[in-house]
């Protein structure tokens, strides 16, 4: 009997109340794979998406000004749900660029059209003597289908070249 009530002690019920007042004491909720002949039949074999990475190149900010550069009237919602970051992120990454002189908008009915000064230069000292025009030509290069002779410049760009 000393077996059972052991084996009673180690298991735990994997009910949402239980994980939730693991949550409240701030201790982990665990879930387990499974092992044996059980782990090869599921029910839902829906493959869970895979992890963003821990970190990227582009920032979210050179992300939103990319995103404008393809579509000038892209909505913030549209470029939330592209880039994985909440509207009001978007929002306000697009009130620092359009502060940076980086971008201006215009209201055109019940949304937005934005117009790109390419020829801001970056914010940090190592690259302030480059415009943000190259990181602009870098993308849309390769957004650009193969075979293709444009320019790859977005259409909405500042005049200046």
């Amino acid at each position: 009997m000393k077996g059972a009530s052991a084996n009673k002690l180690a298991w735990t019920s994997p009910t949402p109340a239980l994980a939730t007042s693991n949550r409240l004491q701030n201790q982990p909720t665990t879930i387990r794979p499974l092992r044996g002949p059980k782990a090869m039949s599921t029910v839902n074999p829906v493959q869970p998406a895979p992890e963003p990475p821990r970190w990227t190149f582009l920032t979210h900010h050179a992300r939103v000004l990319l995103e404008i550069a393809r579509d000038p009237e892209v909505r913030l919602r549209e470029i939330a749900i592209g880039i994985g970051i909440t509207e009001r992120t978007v929002q306000t990454i697009v009130n620092d660029l359009r502060e940076g002189g980086y971008v201006t908008c215009e209201r055109v009915g019940r949304h937005n059209r934005y117009q790109l000064n390419a020829d801001q230069h970056f914010r940090y000292p190592t690259e302030a003597d480059l415009p943000v025009r190259r990181l602009i030509d870098i993308f849309s290069e390769r957004d650009l289908p193969s075979g293709s002779l444009r320019s790859g410049r977005p259409a909405q760009l500042d005049g200046r070249m």
